[in-house]
């Protein structure tokens, strides 16, 4: 009886090791209200071009970050290559940015609401 458990588990660890990356995220978004903070979930690189987008009445930003693969989050800085984030003015507004994302890394978004009565922030591993 013990072995049989033991091989049911086994068989369902296998399993859900093969089938979860089939799952992967393609997009993440997430909305915030006055002077919030939020993280978006992640999203696999695919080796193309991926697109950020930002939409709020007021002041609000957003910042990329990436994993290697390695477990540890980083946030895209003026070293990394292009730009990884986003701000729109006290106005508010609506602004998009298409950046490469490597194949085989992760990314995410972090929302800052600051002012804003309703922000948005979205991320996709394509530009459609």
């Amino acid at each position: 009886m013990r072995k049989s458990i033991a091989s049911l588990f086994l068989a369902v660890i296998v399993l859900l090791i093969a089938v979860v990356p089939a799952f992967a995220a393609d997009y993440a978004g997430l909305t915030g209200g006055p002077y919030s903070v939020g993280m978006s979930s992640a999203v696999d690189g695919k080796g193309k071009y991926g697109k950020i987008q930002l939409s709020a009445d007021g002041n609000a930003s957003l910042f990329v970050y990436y994993n290697k693969g390695d477990g540890v989050w980083k946030i895209w800085t003026k070293d990394d290559p292009g730009a990884g984030w986003i701000f729109l003015p006290k106005s508010g507004g609506s602004d998009y940015l298409h950046f490469y994302m490597n194949n085989g890394w992760q990314y995410k978004i972090e929302l800052f609401a600051s002012d804003s009565r309703s922000a948005t922030a979205t991320i996709r591993n394509s530009i459609e």
